[in-house]
């Protein structure tokens, strides 16, 4: 009898250890779950907000200025190798500009008539090269509101100028340096007017395509994501108006 109550006694200290030790490992599970489902979350939400930043910017009626902000912007990370942990850095995003009617009703000196640019991804892409020559311009003569103050007067500087223009009857003609409300000029602005008076208004008409790119219309949307992480991976402009 005193036997039968210790295998009892010893088989309800088994059966107690092993519920305890099967809760203990369900809680263990519910634990390593309840992670993984906040990791999961953190993960998403950290996705969600990196492509936040950029869907902000491909939306309807931006202005060229946005597009190159965006252009920027993607290239920017492109270039980064690490940053948050659930970001993937090696997965590159692209821009595409559909330039539409643009160099019919603009001009097509700036961009050549390409009616497109597609996957500009980087500093090499031909579309940065071409918008980065007009910075690269605007320092050289002075800044962006020198050459935006030539641009604006872009007919009326020609006028005056082009010694084979048939210039104003409205007397509407002016130099560089009525333009810039500037008594002299500098030697980088001198040498500009010189290229005006031998007829070579290509920077002038080039800054002012610029320009008009710029303020021009475009409709943006996000047209790709990487299927793997869900990151965005293409954007895509319109130009409108």
């Amino acid at each position: 009898m005193e036997n039968a109550s210790k295998a009892l006694l010893i088989a309800g200290g088994i059966l107690i250890a092993i519920i305890t030790l099967s809760l203990f490992m369900i809680m263990i599970n519910q634990v390593s779950e309840y992670q993984a489902s906040s990791s999961n979350r953190a993960q998403e939400t950290k996705i969600a907000d990196f492509n936040k930043q950029f869907a902000q910017l491909a939306q309807s009626g931006v202005k060229g200025m946005d597009v190159i902000s965006a252009i920027n912007m993607v290239i920017d990370f492109n270039q980064k190798n690490d940053g948050a942990i659930e970001i993937d850095y090696s997965q590159n995003i692209r821009v595409n500009v559909n330039m539409g009617n643009f160099n019919t009703t603009v001009g097509e000196l700036l961009f050549g008539g390409d009616t497109s640019f597609r996957n500009i991804e980087d500093e090499g892409s031909e579309f940065y090269e071409i918008i980065n020559e007009q910075r690269e311009a605007e320092v050289e003569y002075g800044g962006t509101n020198v050459l935006s103050a030539l641009s604006s007067n872009e007919q009326s500087i020609k006028n005056n100028y082009d010694p084979d223009g048939e210039g104003d009857p409205n007397g509407d003609k002016i130099t560089i340096a009525e333009a810039l409300g500037r008594r002299n000029l500098s030697s980088e602005l001198q040498n500009l007017e010189n290229l005006f008076r031998a007829g070579n208004f290509t920077i002038l008409e080039a800054h002012t395509e610029y320009s008009r790119f710029k303020t021009s219309t475009f409709d943006g949307e996000v047209t790709g994501y990487h299927d793997d992480t869900g990151q965005i991976s293409e954007l895509t402009f319109t130009y409108v108006e």
